[in-house]
């Protein structure tokens, strides 16, 4: 008897609750956390039957485990299965599900099952606050008069800094996207500003860099506010609320500017931070391009150049601007997570045309089709008090929709026009070393293939989806690195018709 191991399509879902309806977009849990799970089956005439649930550090169904799960099944039968399962504390980790496929009325020639998997994060349950000596209250007190004080020092501090007149100088608007004292002075030199300090700045209101938590802050400053209009006014008239992916048909023309928020990713700034000095070192592997990285170019590139360089970006290797289109519902459960990274990781997409990564645009035009549903006008939503009433601003009385930009390092890139496996696509050999036709996305399709004749070796950075085969009217970048992407600015327009 043969046994086969996922010989079928099937897909893996997270739910909130044991209704199944509403799905968990993000699969960040506390180990405390229930989780509900679905396994659906393509096609109806097979039976699903439920054997076992654990987790791993590896996608692969033969790696071994890191803990077994008591799971429940809640459901079996034609082409699904329902679990429920207390997930145990595993920060990084795969959650597999293995069930048996049977055909309805007889039974299939061989026993086939089918195993599928899910990135998680399992974190420890936050520890509570205990009072030692619950007889006595002085140290509460002690914290409250001492929180007070810092209150108003903190206060006075704030009114004396506000006192303080200074010339306005663009770099002071991006000290968050500054990484250190090399990067300083490299936007100090493209910009012709003062020299850079001995030592890297704190952003605004003095907290430092190495904070764990990430924030956004309402972006005032107009030169910021006219290169993201300038980034919108990029799209063709004519090509707004066309392609396969658009769900909004016609009737609009031009996308005009909301609101702009700067993002501060905590601690994913020195994750990206790290990367970029490991990309940086890359090069000298490349004895066959002359220890470069060649140039992608990128359509953004004229239109926030300006913005490049006040954030030093490294053109050797290939550090650019590029968008990612979202939602209000996806962006809800964003920020509400608290984490603007977490849809960066590879880990929580999908496999998409080109494989598991995050996907990006150079024109406004192709992430303005992923952009619905928008923000409703006046709608009271988490959204809304999130974006709007925390910083005492009302949103637009128009239906409003987001696009994050990015600082993204492009690397090594490889050239593909078609989907998974995504073959090199023909006159690429010399800027990229891949040879026509060689199949760029390893199987599950979540990594590329190593850069051939490197010594150490190591894979290409990203993919560049060129027009002219499986998609027609603008390029699509990937990259299967998270700590290669910075989100810096969340942008809110409205569609309007002229």
């Amino acid at each position: 008897m043969q046994v086969h191991l996922g010989p079928f399509r099937s897909t893996l879902k997270l739910f909130r609750t044991a209704e199944f309806q509403a799905e968990r977009a993000i699969a960040v849990f506390q180990a405390t956390e229930l989780a509900f799970v679905e396994q659906h089956l393509m096609g109806d005439s097979l039976n699903f039957s439920f054997l076992g649930a654990w987790l791993s550090n590896s996608s692969a169904p033969e790696a071994p485990a890191i803990h077994t799960l008591d799971a429940v099944a809640l459901q079996e039968g034609p082409g699904v299965v329902r679990i429920r399962t207390q997930l145990r504390v595993c920060p990084d980790c795969y959650l597999h599900l293995l069930s048996k496929v049977e055909m309805k009325g007889r039974r299939l020639v061989e026993e086939h099952y089918s195993a599928d998997y899910i990135a998680v994060q399992v974190l420890p349950p936050q520890d509570s606050e205990v009072i030692g000596d619950a007889q006595t209250p002085f140290i509460p007190i002690l914290v409250i008069v001492v929180g007070f004080f810092l209150c108003i020092l903190g206060f006075g501090f704030c009114v004396l800094r506000r006192k303080r007149k200074r010339p306005f100088s663009y770099m002071e608007i991006l000290p968050a996207f500054r990484l250190g004292r090399s990067d300083l002075e490299a936007a100090g030199a493209a910009a012709g500003s003062h020299p850079a300090p001995p030592a890297a700045p704190l952003p605004p209101g003095g907290v430092a860099q190495t904070a764990s938590t990430a924030s956004l802050q309402l972006e005032v400053h107009q030169e910021i506010r006219a290169s993201m209009q300038e980034l919108l006014d990029m799209a063709p008239p004519d090509q707004l609320g066309k392609g396969r992916d658009a769900t909004a048909r016609a009737g609009y023309n031009r996308l005009r500017l909301q609101d702009v928020w700067r993002i501060s990713c905590g601690l994913h700034e020195t994750s990206f931070a790290n990367e970029r000095s490991k990309i940086q070192m890359a090069p000298a592997c490349l004895g066959a391009l002359g220890g470069r990285f060649p140039m992608v170019e990128v359509e953004l590139d004229a239109a926030m150049k300006n913005l490049k360089d006040m954030i030093g970006t490294d053109p050797a290797i290939n550090e650019t601007i590029l968008l990612h289109g979202t939602n209000a519902k996806t962006l809800q459960m964003i920020l509400h997570e608290g984490q603007p990274d977490l849809f960066l990781d590879p880990r929580f997409t999908r496999v998409d045309m080109f494989g598991r990564g995050v996907y990006f645009a150079e024109n406004v035009c192709k992430t303005d089709q992923y952009a619905t549903p928008g923000l409703a006008p006046q709608q009271d939503h988490k959204l809304t008090k999130l974006l709007y009433s925390k910083f005492g601003k009302a949103a637009s009385s128009k239906e409003i929709h987001f696009v994050f930009v990015c600082r993204v390092i492009l690397g090594l890139a490889a050239f593909t026009q078609e989907a998974k496996p995504c073959p090199a696509m023909a006159g690429k050999e010399e800027t990229s070393l891949a040879k026509t036709g060689t199949n760029l996305l390893e199987q599950p399709y979540a990594q590329l293939v190593t850069v051939p004749n490197t010594d150490p070796p190591f894979r290409y950075h990203s993919l560049v989806a060129e027009t002219g085969g499986a998609i027609a009217r603008f390029r699509e970048f990937v990259v299967f690195e998270k700590n290669a992407v910075l989100p810096i600015f969340l942008v809110a327009y409205t569609r309007e018709a002229e």
